[in-house]
């Protein structure tokens, strides 16, 4: 699916982007037959892939990290960001998947606190006695809440220079230098968790899954999306261009390599691209300098990804 985005203003387009981007069922649908492989080599299928699908898919969990196995009596897999397991959560009449609790293995909960006063910006959980907020709220109530990711443990912190906070299934981080719309993402606990406590070595193979019977799919096509932060630019301004690469199915495309020509009025100018992330996106900022007033600045994007190629344009004014 072709994603044609016309933006007049930075919120507007950014959004459009993201969402296509993050939106369970947006770029690609399952195939017939209830699974599809990823690019760790890895299938997800059946009610694993129909709760991957329902809650985000990519940009929530990350891709696969081994073939489904039973683990203490539950059949899991692991995402870079998480487990499932298939479980018999507590009043359920049969089998559903949920997360496993890898916030609780892998942080230590603190105290719980009194609750403080209301805000509209902040809500407390009294099941552990702590507090989400500001954008950490936004994001956690988009995307299933305590359904999804439990309640949450610890208040927000630093770790490793970055703004964290735990709950029982999940770590969410806050990425500043990310674009809009994906500046909040989930730590990747799965593959934290797989490096500590690591499983039997056959469930790191995806050839040991003895349903692997679906082909890997071949990128015959690149669809490549772009963007730029300021659609009307200043003069002397930073720009941003964001490039999001997908393959013939819609399928994000980590790794993808790219680079990009800025047509100036007084000259061309060539910038490479950083490797695309799990979300299929690239972006590189650039000065816009002196260009007149009145003048539109036209870019050339060219990606690569093995050995297809894939191209697309866009361009900013440069406004007061």
């Amino acid at each position: 699916m072709k994603k044609k985005i016309i933006a007049w203003s930075v919120t507007l387009f950014l959004n459009c982007i993201i969402l296509l981007a993050v939106v369970p069922g947006v770029a690609g649908q399952p195939p017939p037959d209830d699974a599809r492989y990823f690019p760790t080599g890895f299938v997800v299928r059946g009610e694993f892939l129909r709760f991957f699908d329902r809650y985000g898919g990519v940009e929530t969990f990350g891709y696969p990290l081994t073939i489904v196995f039973e683990e203490e009596g539950r059949l899991v897999q692991y995402f870079h960001r998480a487990r499932m397991e298939l479980a018999y959560p507590e009043g359920s009449s049969g089998q559903q998947v949920v997360l496993g609790q890898l916030g609780e293995a892998l942080a230590a909960p603190e105290p719980p606190l009194a609750e403080p006063s209301p805000s509209l910006d902040r809500r407390f959980f009294p099941e552990t006695g702590h507090t989400v907020e500001s954008a950490f709220l936004d994001y956690f109530e988009a995307r299933g809440g305590a359904d999804l990711f439990g309640y949450p443990i610890t208040e927000m912190m630093v770790s490793n220079g970055r703004v964290v906070q735990y709950f029982q299934r999940a770590r969410l981080e806050w990425h500043p230098d990310n674009p809009s719309g994906l500046r909040v993402r989930p730590g990747r606990l799965g593959e934290i968790y797989l490096d500590q406590f690591p499983p039997p070595s056959w469930a790191l193979d995806p050839s040991s899954d003895e349903n692997y019977d679906l082909e890997p799919s071949h990128v015959t096509a690149l669809d490549v999306v772009a963007s730029v932060s300021h659609p009307f630019a200043a003069q002397d301004e930073p720009q941003t261009l964001y490039v999001f690469v997908y393959d013939q199915d819609g399928t994000p495309l980590q790794g993808a390599q790219g680079r990009a020509v800025i047509h100036f009025p007084d000259e061309d100018r060539e910038i490479t691209l950083p490797e695309a992330n799990e979300l299929g996106l690239s972006w590189q900022t650039f000065d816009v300098g002196q260009v007149p007033v009145g003048e539109t600045v036209a870019i050339e994007v060219s990606v690569s990804y093995a050995g297809v190629e894939g191209t697309t344009q866009t361009s900013f004014l440069v406004w007061l």
